[in-house]
């Protein structure tokens, strides 16, 4: 994996959407895959707020908001054909999640490119609410692009890949990879060693320096086995190890590699499906 065929972009037509949709155009022309956009409305009663409310919806009002997203729909679709990339448009009513895990289903995706931090403005750890529940409840491959213009139109030419070995962070590393090639980027697989300076025992056992360096070297060991299973042909994948809290390891990793893209594995041993970060 991949090479991409199908990749699904949900619009909110808001600006970090707009990003989304322009990493996606630079996807579907790279890996000359078809772009897929979706855009739900969510239909809602205001019946029981009459009195906070002077007028409620009628039908012509819901007429008014039908035109107005399938104009901003045909839109978007005329941005991606001018670019030469196919593309297919689908407007629905709908909760939004339900429309995207749709989508993909009757796509038949590879992957789902959407912006984080739209329209609710709700920033709950690095996402959107609904970028969250895409991830939570799509088993999907889902790239989340951030409201940065620089971001949306740089090459993607170093991909971090995080790993903690379980099976979710393999299948993401296998993907990760595999995008790298289609990309001619290079990959570097991350991994955190976490060390804590008292083991969990009745009133704290101190770790060993040969444990600790057992601990390294099993992990160095793991992390280059994993490497050469996911050599490919003209991608050139480095390794790193280093001693810390994952997150943090990732993410200064991240900055000082100039890592244009971060894939990792959902619901592994940590806690922490793929999720792409652009």
């Amino acid at each position: 994996m991949p090479r991409l065929t199908n990749i699904v972009v949900p619009l909110d037509f808001s600006q970090v959407s707009d990003a989304a949709l322009t990493r996606a155009i630079a996807l579907g022309k790279a890996c000359g895959a078809t772009l897929h956009l979706v855009h739900a409305i969510l239909p809602f009663d205001l019946s029981g707020f009459r009195h906070e409310f002077s007028t409620s919806l009628d039908h012509s009002d819901w007429a008014r908001i039908h035109e107005r997203a399938k104009a901003d729909l045909e839109a978007a679709a005329g941005k991606v054909k001018a670019e030469g990339v196919p593309v297919t448009q689908t407007l629905v009513e709908d909760a939004p999640v339900a429309a995207i895990e749709a989508a993909y289903q009757a796509k038949e995706g590879d992957m789902i490119v959407m912006g984080t931090h739209g329209f609710s403005g709700i920033k709950h750890l690095v996402l959107g609410s609904i970028a969250e529940k895409t991830l939570r409840t799509i088993h999907a491959p889902v790239f989340c692009v951030k409201n940065a213009e620089a971001s949306q139109t740089k090459p993607i030419r170093r991909v971090l890949v995080a790993t903690d070995f379980s099976d979710p962070a393999a299948q993401a590393a296998d993907f990760g990879v595999g995008l790298a090639k289609d990309l001619s980027a290079s990959v570097e697989l991350v991994h955190a060693v976490y060390s804590p300076n008292t083991a969990v025992a009745p009133y704290g056992v101190p770790l060993s320096a040969d444990y600790l360096l057992a601990v390294r070297n099993a992990a160095r060991g793991q992390i280059e086995e994993l490497r050469d299973n996911l050599k490919r042909e003209g991608v050139t994948i480095d390794v790193f190890v280093h001693d810390g809290d994952a997150t943090n390891v990732i993410c200064e990793r991240a900055k000082a590699s100039e890592a244009d893209l971060i894939v990792m594995g959902t619901h592994g041993y940590t806690g922490l499906k793929h999720v792409l970060f652009g």
